[in-house]
């Protein structure tokens, strides 16, 4: 889904499964995707793009320890192709 809106940076797109916006951890540098983006689910909640090595999994999980730990919880949610 691209961005849009006056807060937004045009160009970039964003990545949902159903109502769940994923992203992928990355603290470290900003991923670009490939033009043609086709994900395959290979767990409840991990999702593989496929000819990377890229791993997308929704952005906020209640379950997940690191949520909760100070500056140990990075995702990158935007992306340009």
């Amino acid at each position: 889904t691209p961005t849009f809106g006056e807060n937004t940076t045009t160009g970039y797109y964003k990545i949902h499964y159903g109502p769940l916006l994923l992203g992928v951890e990355n603290p470290d540098e900003t991923i670009k995707l490939p033009e043609s983006v086709i994900l395959k689910r290979i767990s409840e909640n991990q999702f593989a793009v496929m000819g990377t090595e890229l791993i997308l999994t929704p952005v906020y999980h209640l379950m997940e320890a690191k949520v909760g730990v100070e500056n140990k919880y990075h995702k990158q949610i935007m992306f340009r192709l």
